[in-house]
């Protein structure tokens, strides 16, 4: 109805706010455009945003995600279209092709398998109308995808230490001359956050995440500083 009273203010005569609880008075005043004096007419401010044509929801900056997994790239879109995915591992530059799919006009998902081999932090999606590459959009910022076979390159320092290895869910980290750290997060396969942790200095840190939704497996420890991140490979069973 607002929409319409924008595009077509011609045709369109306003419409009526009702009290959700009405109060019956003697006399009723009001400040209307009946009114001699235009100060008083009532105004109504309306805005809206024009919707872009496609628009990548997820991926969309600061995931993290793991090489060898599948994993959901989703996006709205205006109208029915024909759409290439890509992705990127250069902050936006050299793209390289994921597949193409149909959309609807409300938007979409598609399964992606990561593809073994991928190791970036500056990971990026594209998605593109194939009648017209000018209609398009990608990631705002760019996400992280791990290779976790490989994920020991990612250490530089050994400044931080994880015990008991492996563990049952209940383990301690310790982090050398108690440096300030922003956050800590422990991610499992999908990616998912099962414990994060916001700036501290109180080390050694117990974590607990047991629980009866803690499964056996791999997870990954994310500590973040000042200037550097640090992963570590958490072994539950």
């Amino acid at each position: 109805m607002v929409k319409g009273m924008v595009n077509k203010p011609d045709s369109n005569f306003g419409f009526m706010l009702k009290l959700k609880r009405e109060v019956t008075y003697r006399s009723l005043i009001f400040a209307s455009s009946d009114s001699s004096d235009s100060t008083l007419w009532p105004k109504l401010k309306i805005c809206y945003t024009i919707p872009q044509p496609i628009q990548v929801i997820s991926p969309n900056g600061g995931e993290i995600w793991f090489n060898n997994s599948t994993r959901i790239i989703k996006w709205l879109s205006t109208k029915a279209r024909i759409l290439k995915l890509e992705y990127s591992l250069l902050n936006g530059n050299n793209w390289t092709s994921i597949g193409t799919v149909s959309t609807n006009d409300i938007g979409g998902t598609y399964l992606w398998n990561v593809p073994t081999g991928i190791d970036s932090k500056n990971v990026r999606i594209r998605i593109k109308d194939i009648a017209n590459n000018s209609i398009q959009d990608e990631s705002d910022y760019d996400f992280t995808i791990i290779n976790f076979t490989s994920l020991n390159k990612h250490n530089t320092t050994n400044n931080v230490q994880v015990f008991p290895k492996p563990n049952n869910g209940n383990f301690v980290v310790d982090i050398e001359n108690n440096r300030q750290v922003f956050s800590i997060k422990l991610f499992n396969l999908n990616g998912q956050t099962v414990f994060e942790s916001k700036e501290t200095t109180d080390f050694p840190l117990k974590i607990d995440i047991q629980s009866d939704q803690t499964k056996a497996g791999s997870y990954l420890l994310e500590i973040k500083g000042e200037s550097e991140i640090h992963y570590r490979k958490i072994f539950v069973y």
